[in-house]
């Protein structure tokens, strides 16, 4: 993703929900991209989240924050779902009960989510991914990254798919989507792991992937999106890479 916003000299903002070091990350980008951590700095915008649903939406819906920006990249809508909106969720059921019943400060009664919280839980999710449709009309890339859910409660035929809580939202997540792939570490014949990882947009029915439109085109030909490197430049196919007079093309992912 980096790599190609460089060559087409637009910037990627990453949004990180997940509370992780960042710093070992980027240094295997940048050595990766054969860049210094200082040119990283020009195309990779980190906007840090600060605990709060609310002013990260209003954030998200100020089209001043995305003045030459190419992509959006969340990390990840399982932290988001799973911890940081539940968490608000609750803590504001939690104010709204009787005074009498909060001096019971049980850990239960303090994170429990309800029917209600749920509906919510899933109403804020539709929110946000309105949000990020809006922004792929704007031409921009826009890339969830969700941790992997092996026999997901939602479906049991599956083996794997996005880790996403409760089942309103998790049904309908797939509609919202252009492009669903399933992310695997690639490795060389030593056995060590070598970047980009590799991912699948075709599934043998036992995983949730899905792909839009036509295959990518390598050479002429179009290539089936399955066991493939995770570098946009081959998942738009090289004929369809825009350079730095081109504008990024309109699609969700």
């Amino acid at each position: 993703m980096l790599r190609f916003a460089i060559k087409s000299d637009k910037r990627v903002m990453y949004i990180p929900i997940e509370r992780r070091n960042l710093e070992r990350n980027l240094q295997i980008i940048y050595k990766t991209l054969g860049v210094t951590l200082e040119e990283l700095g020009k195309y990779l915008v980190i906007v840090e989240y600060d605990d709060n649903f609310d002013d990260m939406v209003e954030y998200l819906t100020s089209g001043k924050n995305f003045k030459n920006v190419m992509s959006v990249i969340f990390d990840s809508a399982t932290e988001i779902m799973d911890t940081d909106l539940t968490l608000e969720l609750s803590e504001q059921a939690n104010e709204a009960r009787d005074p009498e019943d909060r001096k019971e400060k049980s850990l239960f009664k303090q994170v429990k989510l309800s029917q209600e919280g749920y509906g919510a839980l899933a109403g804020n999710m539709i929110r946000l991914m309105r949000i990020f449709g809006n922004l792929s009309k704007r031409g921009k890339y826009v890339i969830i990254i969700s941790r992997l859910d092996e026999n997901p409660k939602w479906d049991r035929e599956l083996s794997a798919a996005p880790m996403l809580k409760g089942k309103e939202f998790s049904k309908s997540f797939a509609g919202k989507c252009d492009f669903i792939g399933l992310v695997e570490p690639r490795v060389n014949e030593e056995q060590h792991i070598v970047y980009p990882p590799k991912v699948s947009f075709i599934s043998d029915g036992s995983y949730l992937a899905k792909w839009t439109g036509k295959y990518p085109l390598r050479k002429g030909k179009e290539q089936e999106p399955r066991n493939m490197p995770l570098d946009l430049e081959l998942i738009l196919g090289t004929d369809d890479v825009p350079n730095k007079s081109k504008t990024a093309k309109e699609g969700k992912v």
